[in-house]
């Protein structure tokens, strides 16, 4: 093995691009890693026994045989193991999914429809088909539906790569960067968010795109439409992807005198109106606005728009809200000036000036080949362009507005670039096939690949064993929520109760079946009142607000600062003052009723 890693690193002479690229590569493959390692000692062991089973697959003869000889009775084994694990993984420790797409899908689960007392409810299409197929066939299989998406994910991006007409090489390096992303493996063995199946529709959605470059017709216009409106109302942040893309595909076809204007305008029209009339269709099903819909329940259901607001100043409220979001931002975001990114390189690199735990092995963290895919994009399109690789330049020149415009917006919180994350997992292999043309130093990408995927597979199967524990019911996968959910949803049902617990320390009720006609948000209601305790006491009566959730141990918590904390203090008095505890969730929150 020492013979042949010498004469590895003798062979990235015989090219200055070459070398440069691998020597690049190498640093920046050892600064990521050793930077995290430093931080954290499971991830230091970890990178050690990825480094030395990729070191082993690719120089040991015997285990580098079984592996090429053996690999797709390896992947069908696992995956069948992973639909056994997804099946039993009740995903309940879930933070975003207990605060909102668990919630929703009981509802939906409890009795077809969800919603919020205050306010629209967002169109997340997959938590209705969840919810039906849990009120249908049970928990389990609802579960399952995570762990199978989650291999659909992988299937789909596979055949996008192949229509795309990628080299093996290329194919496998993508597939192993995206299977090996933390947010990834993350989505997919913990979270219970909407990505997963947003990213399944995307998928449909750029092969789609791929179709239309090659051969724009009526037929692939109509389907375009309906997989763009199924992507949108999984979740609304993939809009400019959505309608920017086809937009783009078809300018650039009538530029190129492949397509005449009439011609373009009417695939373009069969398009937009095969995306409205699912969104219309939804319409008639949720009684919200999309974003601006009215105040109407097509259904004739109860209305949520019944219970008048608060009285508050509303400059406060927001001043309050702009600081929560600045608070709950300042761990993501590195610079408020308009530089940030060109520093963020280096601090994602080295861990320096953002919470590590967001970037280590992380949701958040969608892994160095992804993140520099980001970067090194442009690179890829000039050299799709000078290849003359047009279908190829075309459907990443069409995604390109999308991943600015998100990645400027939301700087870095990464999992909502998750829908081109197929894409950019190719950048870092078509370059590495570009450059590296010894067939031998392309070995040391593989080594670098393939340390990354164990590290990261290792890491992920260790969080995975920690999180799995087989429950009966989902009731028992969550008790204390379970007993809280049921505890306030079954309080007297002609008072509403006020939601006091504002973000980060949450109070989650995901398995209470009324929230949506019982629950008001306070929305910093103590502090932008500016009332006294007393005068908010009777407002909130005559509201018929009796009861009050909050967290009273977290109030004072150091994370609260400015406006939230004037606000957790004035509400500290008021449950002093106005209220008795009527029941106590030591670790999630309490219920009070207003005396």
């Amino acid at each position: 093995m020492r013979k042949k890693l010498i004469h590895l690193l003798y062979s990235t002479k015989s090219d200055p691009a070459q070398t440069i690229f691998i020597i690049a590569l190498l640093v920046l493959y050892g600064v990521y890693f050793y930077s995290r390692a430093l931080d954290d000692s499971s991830f230091a062991v970890s990178w050690f026994c990825g480094v030395c089973f990729s070191l082993c697959a690719l120089f040991h003869p015997k285990l580098s045989a079984f592996i090429r000889r053996n690999y797709r009775i390896i992947i069908i084994i696992a995956a069948f193991i992973w639909l056994i694990y997804s099946s039993l993984n009740y995903r309940t420790n879930s933070w975003d999914g207990m605060n909102l797409y668990y919630r929703s899908t009981y509802m939906v689960k409890e009795k077809l429809h969800s919603g919020v007392l205050q306010g629209a409810l967002l169109p997340y299409l997959s938590e209705l088909f969840l919810g039906v197929v849990d009120r249908l066939f049970g928990d389990i299989v609802m579960f399952l539906l995570f762990g199978v998406v989650a291999l659909l994910n992988l299937f789909t991006s596979y055949v996008l790569y192949k229509r795309l007409g990628f080299s093996r090489f290329t194919i496998k390096c993508s597939l192993l960067i995206l299977a090996s992303s933390s947010t990834y493996i993350m989505l997919s063995i913990h979270e219970f968010k909407v990505e997963l199946f947003l990213l399944f529709l995307c998928n449909l959605f750029i092969l789609l795109l791929k179709k239309l470059i090659d051969n724009p017709c009526h037929k692939t216009a109509v389907l375009l439409g309906i997989v763009a409106s199924l992507c949108f109302l999984v979740k609304v942040t993939v809009f400019p992807l959505v309608i920017l893309a086809p937009l783009i595909i078809l300018l650039v076809l009538i530029v190129r005198k492949e397509q005449s204007f009439p011609a373009a305008a009417r695939l373009l029209g069969v398009f937009v109106i095969t995306f409205l009339t699912p969104v219309f269709m939804w319409l008639l099903y949720t009684p919200t606005y999309l974003p601006v819909m009215g105040e109407i329940d097509l259904l004739n259901r109860k209305s949520h728009l019944d219970f008048t607001d608060l009285e508050r100043n509303t400059e406060l409220q927001v001043e309050c809200q702009n600081r929560g979001r600045y608070r709950d931002l300042s761990d993501w975001i590195y610079f408020e000036n308009n530089l940030w990114f060109l520093v963020q390189p280096f601090q994602y690199l080295f861990l320096v000036g953002l919470n590590k735990s967001h970037f280590g092995f992380a949701f958040g963290n969608p892994g160095p080949f992804i993140y520099f895919g980001i970067w090194l994009l442009p690179i890829v399109l000039i050299y799709f362009k000078k290849n003359r690789d047009f279908g190829k330049f075309l459907l990443y020149v069409s995604t390109f507005p999308f991943i600015i415009t998100i990645y400027y917006l939301s700087k870095t919180v990464f999992w909502y670039l998750f829908p081109v994350f197929p894409l950019l997992s190719t950048v870092v292999p078509v370059l590495a096939e570009r450059y590296i043309r010894a067939e031998n130093a392309k070995t040391i990408f593989k080594a670098v690949l393939l340390s990354s995927f164990f590290t990261h597979g290792l890491l992920g199967s260790v969080y995975a064993m920690n999180w799995f524990t087989p429950y009966p019911n989902v009731a028992e996968s969550s008790p204390i929520l379970w007993k809280l959910s049921k505890y306030a949803q079954n309080l007297p049902e002609n008072y509403y109760i006020l939601d006091a617990s504002e973000h980060i320390y949450l109070v989650f009720l995901p398995f209470m079946n009324n929230y949506d006609t019982r629950l008001v948000k306070s929305n910093y209601y103590f502090v932008s009142s500016e009332k006294g305790l007393d005068t908010m006491r009777q407002e909130l009566l005559n509201k018929n607000i009796k009861y009050i959730i909050a967290r009273k141990r977290t109030l004072f918590d150091k994370w609260y600062t400015g406006c939230p904390l004037r606000n957790n203090e004035i509400l500290f008095r008021f449950l002093e003052k106005h209220t008795v505890q009527i029941y106590d969730s030591v670790q999630a929150g309490e219920i009070y009723e207003i005396i």
